[in-house]
């Protein structure tokens, strides 16, 4: 994310972000946890999940948006929103050898791609 944003800012596109999403860590259970001061990013994502009738129910809190790989991005302006998961009580290995796909919940991936999906189509309409 900071190489990105760097290059953005040598090709002088930086400014031109509008939306930064980061779901980061959505396999730890299916409630999702948004967090966001934008209150119409907060009511598509309630219109998301109630459309598809996701499992599990979405956590709305007050906060910028731009966490851990999305600090990079706030002198964008973006409208910003970092999501994770809770749930599950597993045992998170992080990015170690030992992450493989046998030890990630498939629900919770199947959760964040259904989120993120519907969420890339409806956010261009904002």
């Amino acid at each position: 994310a900071i190489n990105y944003a760097e290059r953005r800012k040598r090709e002088g596109t930086y400014g031109n972000i509008k939306f930064l999403v980061n779901f980061d860590s959505i396999t730890w259970g299916s409630n999702m946890k948004i967090f966001t001061k934008d209150a119409e990013l907060c009511s598509l994502i309630e219109r998301i999940d109630r459309d598809l009738n996701i499992k599990g129910t979405p956590e709305l809190i007050d906060s910028d948006g731009f966490a851990l790989d999305g600090k990079s991005f706030r002198e964008t302006g973006a409208r910003a929103m970092y999501v994770n998961s809770t749930g599950y009580d597993i045992t998170h290995v992080w990015h170690r050898p030992e992450d493989t796909p046998e030890t990630v919940s498939a629900d919770c991936v199947e959760i964040g791609f259904l989120m993120f999906s519907e969420y890339i189509k409806r956010v261009q309409d904002m």
